[in-house]
């Protein structure tokens, strides 16, 4: 898991080619413009982006989630949002893994809890259990830009 300010991404580029093709392009691109929902394709099927608008729920409304094939970038764009954390290790399984979605949920545990702001960002790699849409304080209106990278 990192977390970070856009202004550091470059400092990842090095995880993967298609993690530093995600970061140019968060980089370059205008992203706090764009507008939800839409689905942007960056590189076929290796890094797309999903802008995203809702609203923060209480904690206990979200469920545990994780990945196999893609590797999240979570972006606030406006809002303040709480994702929290754990190892999947420390995770109880709920909803089998389904490759159609690449998803797999789980039951709560304790966790950290990453706050979100505008202009900084969060990665989930395949062993990070992450809870995201969580409220800080009140329920608010939340802009986000979640990067699909497919792990090579």
């Amino acid at each position: 898991m990192i977390l970070d300010t856009l202004n550091n991404a470059q400092r990842y580029r090095a995880v993967s080619a298609n993690m530093a093709t995600a970061l140019d392009w968060m980089m370059t691109e205008q992203i706090d413009a764009l507008k939800a929902p839409d689905v942007i394709t960056i590189d076929d099927t290796k890094v797309f982006a999903q802008i995203q608008g809702y609203e923060s729920v209480d904690p206990a409304e979200q469920r545990f989630e994780s990945h196999r094939n893609y590797i999240d970038i979570q972006y606030v764009q406006s809002g303040n949002e709480v994702i929290l954390w754990t190892p999947i290790e420390t995770l109880s399984v709920t909803e089998e893994y389904d490759p159609d979605t690449d998803n797999m949920f789980y039951r709560d545990a304790p966790a950290t809890e990453l706050r979100l702001l505008p202009g900084y960002f969060a990665v989930f790699f395949p062993r990070d259990g992450h809870k995201p849409r969580c409220l800080l304080g009140a329920r608010e209106p939340i802009g986000k830009i979640v990067v699909k990278v497919a792990v090579e």
